[in-house]
């Protein structure tokens, strides 16, 4: 529900156009409800809301009753006997269980209606969570839960309604705040869609790695500047080294960035990051022996970020055959990582001893380059093998209903329902987080606490909190505009002539 919650924002209420104003929040029209009576699609339907549709309205209910079954349960007590504690979580499953039924019945209904019915606006309209907050949310931000019916995930139409917004963007209609930008800049920001948005975190993934690479296999071709620093008498102290290389300058801004994601959690990498940074910033180079030991912190890194990137369209280009690779590949990276470290680290420290049996970095280059070559097709191996068992297992079980030429299997379940399910969900995490406005890849986002974040919380301790929100979305839009979009605007008519849609 956390990750939920942390949806995108909108100015406050004051600052809303007045055709808006009448918009229901959740919140308050959940508290009106009874104890343990979820809304009906009957009851929703005669909701007064202005200036909207049938579906604006069912979209309003769903994401009722989707905020009630995905609500946090409060920590289960600690009871004196058993059969307390197994009638409470009976009750818990009961609950849970009539939320899932008054969900299907609510979809159930809408499809029935004979109104018309528009699954964008349905998907994508945006409701206030409280009547004076600025938290917006949508029901495709509750989708990608585990405890929402399979059966809705499943839905063929959301399928398809999903996958036109992956290819052309969220609708503007159905945005809480209309945009007053020029049509020329709303034409140049609706480039960048979720497809193309993603194709952009992948472009900077791959330019991280080959920096990795590079370091790895060459640490010798650091730049580094020596600067004598002189006392009052003139005399001549010791020499400061210092790294400014492009190198070295994207792996720290990269790192840096990793830093945001909660490293507490994470003590292994937020330890291994640490090392690295000391590394970049006091080198010991171009000593031979003496290479610091976190060279291989890099690619520790590089693996706890890979773990924690939501998984998306893998292929960029065919969404419904993606997904089923992105849940095999980490383990690969994860289980050559010791092999990894032992070609990579640095000899000058004898308490480890596979590293001084080995001794790669101070080997030829060609021995090192071969030895990283040989590891990679190894990993390469093990990848194909754990795909053929993901691809060719599920269709020998499949049942054989499935394989009846008048019911079709959906893409998504090619590989197996359970395949199927996960894939839905990570697709549409990563669909819902690329359409967030102006968006930033993680390995970029610390430009937002440097620039955004400084001035946004001075404003703030004036006591303007309205000036600051709008001066948050205006420098926010400005450098998403320098950096992202023109990228977004290449990488949209090159996928436009590689794969037009049919």
């Amino acid at each position: 529900m956390a990750a939920v919650m942390e949806s995108s924002t909108v100015l406050p209420r004051s600052e809303l156009p007045e055709v808006h104003q009448a918009l229901p929040a959740i919140k308050p029209y959940l508290s009106t409800l009874a104890h343990d009576q979820p809304p009906q699609f009957s009851q929703v339907k005669e909701l007064s809301i202005p200036d909207s549709s049938a579906s604006v309205r069912a979209a309003f209910g769903l994401l009722a009753l989707l905020y009630l079954i995905c609500e946090p349960e409060e920590k289960m007590p600690t009871f004196a006997r058993p059969w307390e504690e197994w009638e409470e979580r009976q009750r818990r499953q009961t609950r849970h269980a009539a939320l899932e039924t008054a969900i299907l019945r609510f979809w159930s209904e809408f499809q029935e209606d004979e109104s018309e019915k528009d699954l964008e606006e349905v998907l994508w309209t945006e409701f206030l969570v409280d009547g004076d907050g600025d938290k917006v949310l949508r029901v495709v931000d509750f989708l990608p839960s585990p405890r929402v019916p399979t059966a809705l995930l499943c839905e063929g139409s959301l399928e398809v309604a999903m996958h036109r917004a992956w290819y052309d963007g969220v609708p503007v209609r159905c945005r809480v705040l209309a945009s007053t930008e020029p049509h020329a800049l709303q034409r140049y920001d609706s480039f960048t869609t979720p497809r193309v948005m993603h194709a952009i975190s992948l472009g900077i993934q791959f330019v991280y790695i080959l920096s990795i690479l590079n370091y790895v296999l060459w640490p010798e071709r650091m730049t580094i500047y020596r600067t004598s620093t002189e006392n009052g008498n003139g005399d001549t102290g010791g020499e400061i080294d210092y790294i400014n290389g492009p190198r070295e300058v994207f792996i720290v801004v990269f790192a840096l960035s990793d830093l945001m994601c909660f490293p507490i959690l994470r003590p292994q990498a937020f330890a291994s990051l640490l090392a690295f940074l000391s590394s970049i910033f006091f080198p010991e180079y171009p000593e031979a022996e003496d290479i610091p030991l976190c060279t291989a912190a890099p690619l520790a890194h590089l693996a706890h970020i890979q773990s924690a990137l939501r998984p998306s369209d893998t292929g960029i280009v065919d969404v419904s055959n993606s997904h089923y690779a992105s849940a095999y590949t980490l383990p690969p990276p994860y289980h050559a990582g010791p092999a990894t470290c032992i070609l990579v680290l640095p000899t000058g420290h004898p308490w480890i001893v596979p590293v001084t049996t080995f001794k790669m970095m101070v080997s030829p280059e060609e021995t090192r380059v071969t030895s990283v070559v040989i590891l990679f097709m190894g990993v390469a191996m093990l990848f194909y093998l754990i795909h053929g068992v993901a691809s060719i297992f599920p269709t020998i079980i499949a049942t054989q209903q499935a394989r009846e030429p008048h019911t079709p299997v959906s893409a998504w379940d090619k590989y197996g329902l359970e395949v199927g399910v996960v894939a839905r969900r990570a697709f549409v995490t990563s669909l819902a987080q690329y359409s967030e406005p102006y968006w930033f890849p993680p390995t970029v986002r610390i430009i937002m606490r440097v620039f955004v974040a400084p001035p946004v919380l001075f404003i703030r301790l004036l006591g303007k909190r309205d000036m600051s929100l709008r001066v948050r979305d205006g420098v926010q839009a400005l450098l998403w505009r320098a950096m992202i979009a023109p990228a977004g605007v290449v990488l949209w008519t090159l996928l436009s002539w590689l794969s037009p849609r049919s």
